[in-house]
């Protein structure tokens, strides 16, 4: 019913057949994909996320607490980044985003266009490390452009509290300590020996990796904001990094 709000330009054409093609389960997430089919010359593509506190089992309504805050911030945030880059001209973009539905604790955006840049660093390498520019120049305005980046001191106490809080976690996932215990020194060590220093703070993307950006040739759309929070830029930059190499 919502689709001539979402496509006003295709508002007085008869109403499109919709067709679910897919639904998806990606950890805290439920993704369906439709197709609007308005017949020639094109269709639309919509997906629709539903988020929820568990990342297993079922979606049940009743159990749902921190998700629809959640899903609020993360279509809050996608909304202004979106403002923001289509005023530009850069190549640099995020999915457009059309609803919040409150009710169904659900968000609805505008499929991406172009290639998982995870396919299309293993397919065409050109293509990809312009991309991978693009990405680089991306952080950069999300931190400080849209958000204001501020100076922090590091220490190396933050660090291993956060490494420690994923040990708790590969630990409840049935990882068994004898693996995990003879690691964290080699990983602690270098940080100790870093000098305390001013690094920049502000919101982060929080989950920046390959699937959640597609590329075409002369542009690159990031989506999926599940996970903004407060934190050192560089956690941004180090985990694209990691899944890169």
């Amino acid at each position: 019913k919502c689709w001539p709000k979402y496509y006003p330009s295709l508002a007085t054409r008869p109403a499109p057949e919709v067709v679910c093609h897919r639904t998806v389960e990606r950890g805290f997430s439920v993704m369906f994909e439709y197709e609007l089919k308005f017949g020639r010359p094109r269709s639309e593509f919509v997906m629709v996320k539903v988020r929820r506190d568990s990342k297993f089992g079922a979606y049940l309504a009743e159990d749902v607490t921190q998700a629809p805050q959640l899903l609020r911030l993360e279509f809050d945030e996608l909304s202004r980044a979106e403002r923001y880059f289509e005023r530009r001209v850069n190549g640099l973009r995020v999915v457009r985003a059309l609803d919040h539905c409150e009710e169904l604790n659900a968000v609805v955006i505008e499929k991406a266009s172009g290639t998982d840049l995870g396919v299309l660093a293993r397919t065409n390498e050109a293509e990809a490390q312009a991309a991978f520019r693009r990405c680089g120049q991306w952080l950069r305005a999300f931190h400080e452009k849209i958000h204001s980046a501020r100076p922090r001191v590091w220490t190396e106490g933050e660090f291993e509290a956060r490494l420690n809080k994923r040990r708790e976690k590969l630990v409840a996932l049935g990882v068994a300590d004898r693996h995990l215990d003879p690691l964290l020194p080699d990983a602690v060590r270098p940080a100790r020996s870093c000098r305390h220093r001013e690094v920049p703070y502000s919101l982060l993307h929080g989950d920046y990796k390959l699937r959640h950006i597609w590329a075409s040739p002369d542009s690159i759309q990031v989506f999926d904001f599940g996970n903004v929070h407060t934190g050192p830029c560089y956690v941004d930059v180090a985990a694209f990094l990691v899944e890169v190499s």
